[in-house]
């Protein structure tokens, strides 16, 4: 009967060190989550840039490209999948990290890192990604027209 016992007693400790554990991952990964700042939030971002989202959903109803001539210049890039659409910059690479459609980024344009806010787009099965350049991140650092204007 001790032996019973016993082998329920370990059986239950290897229970509770398991639920325990995975409690503790889940806990550490979210508090690892990056930060999403306030402004950018899928309502924000639908209120500050919402002439250019409206030209851009025209465009993906129409499939017109005239009308991406008519964006603003904080629309950095338009991203379905890998393809870029308005290669308006030599982009090296992208990053974002989205909740609810809406977040941050980042683009690598001739060896610079420039932070961006993301909005995310759908037609049909298709996401698209939009690319703003981010003007509350790091008012310290040039903007890309500024690193141009060096060379």
């Amino acid at each position: 009967m001790k032996i019973i016992i016993g082998c329920l007693a370990v059986i239950g400790l290897l229970v509770l060190l398991m639920v325990g554990g995975c409690l503790g991952l889940a806990g550490l990964a979210i508090s690892s989550m990056p930060a999403i700042p306030p402004y950018a939030t899928t309502a924000n971002m639908e209120s500050t840039f919402k002439n250019d989202l409206v030209i851009i959903k025209q465009y993906l109803d129409k499939n017109d490209a005239t009308l991406l001539s008519q964006l603003s210049t904080d629309v950095y890039a338009l991203y379905l999948d890998d393809e870029e659409l308005l290669k308006r910059h030599r982009m090296k690479g992208k990053s974002h990290y989205m909740f609810n459609d809406a977040g941050t980024g980042t683009l690598s344009i001739d060896g610079q890192t420039v932070s961006c806010v993301t909005y995310s787009m759908s037609k049909g099965e298709e996401d698209y990604i939009v690319y703003f350049l981010d003007r509350k991140a790091g008012e310290d650092k040039k903007l890309p027209a500024e690193m141009e204007s060096e060379k």
